[in-house]
């Protein structure tokens, strides 16, 4: 006897789903069904915000793929499966990407605009343009390399598809020769850039309702919305979105064991924010890649 499966009840459906491994790709065939499966996997989505599932990870584009540049196909691993996967992706052809941990790309094009981009449902957010923010580089240069090195990382305060959130997400980034930080927001004309006694910013993370920054010296720097009511135990290095100039001040000072050749990474575990120093050698030889960098050892202090 034929069934429709399109047919069964919504509350059989919601089942199964939550009993899906938690793999992008599950969801993404399970929705494809039909529209009720579809359905119900987006009322989830919308009553969890995001639904769990285990990351992927956009990989580089190949120089010499010209069949994956001329179809705008981007190349996804999912470390869970350990599967690739080729995405169809028009919006985010000749861009480079970066992502956020709500799911959602920011791309950066060789027009100099700037986008939040939902792979999935290919939603797109303007973000103020390169132009708008203030510290440009000191010569021409032309939109590849712009493209390649102006902006450095960006962090979100919430999910942009998040019913929950209410308002457009703030974006903090971290950008230009000497990475600076700017704030913006969606609908925002320019980017506004933010007042610190320091640059050279290598992270950048919003953790429990704050931004955090850290410099290459390992010195981090708190931010805070200054709109929001005063909390007597919050520390008062403030950055105040809703002004003209925004600031940023020292937080933490750099742990002792921070040496020449280190990165520093901002990372949350458990509930907890952590700083992460990667000591690395700089190796130059004779293999094909030259220059580059060979860990020696990862040190983290929690914050």
């Amino acid at each position: 006897m034929a069934h429709d499966w399109s047919e069964l009840p919504e509350e059989i459906i919601d089942l199964v789903v939550k009993r899906l491994p938690p793999y992008l790709n599950e969801f993404v065939q399970f929705s494809c069904v039909c529209k009720s499966w579809n359905a119900v996997v987006n009322k989830l989505k919308s009553q969890r915000s995001t639904i769990p599932c285990a990351p992927w990870l956009m990989l580089a584009k190949s120089k010499n793929d010209k069949q994956f540049k001329k179809a705008a196909i981007r190349t996804f691993y999912c470390h869970s499966t350990k599967r690739v996967f080729n995405y169809y992706l028009p919006q985010a052809k000749g861009t480079r990407c970066w992502g956020t941990p709500y799911g959602w790309l920011v791309t950066f094009g060789l027009d100099l605009n700037i986008h939040l981009l939902h792979p999935l449902s290919r939603l797109q957010i303007s973000l103020p343009s390169q132009p708008t923010f203030q510290h440009q580089y000191r010569v021409s240069v032309a939109p590849e390399h712009l493209c390649r090195s102006f902006l450095k990382k960006f962090a979100l305060a919430s999910d942009p598809s998040s019913p929950e959130s209410g308002q457009c997400p703030l974006v903090v980034a971290i950008y230009g020769d000497i990475c600076y930080l700017a704030v913006a927001s969606p609908g925002d004309e320019a980017c506004t850039s933010v007042e610190c006694s320091g640059s050279n910013y290598q992270e950048i993370l919003f953790f429990k309702g704050q931004f955090y920054a850290i410099s290459c010296r390992g010195m981090l720097r708190i931010c805070e919305d200054f709109a929001s009511p005063p909390d007597i135990a919050s520390p008062p290095d403030i950055i105040d979105f809703a002004s003209p100039q925004p600031k940023a001040i020292d937080f933490a000072s750099p742990p002792d064991i921070i040496c020449l050749c280190s990165t520093f990474y901002l990372v949350e575990l458990s509930g907890d924010l952590y700083m992460v120093e990667r000591k690395f050698d700089g190796i130059d030889d004779a293999c094909p890649l030259g220059y580059h960098q060979e860990t020696q050892f990862f040190y983290s202090v929690q914050v």
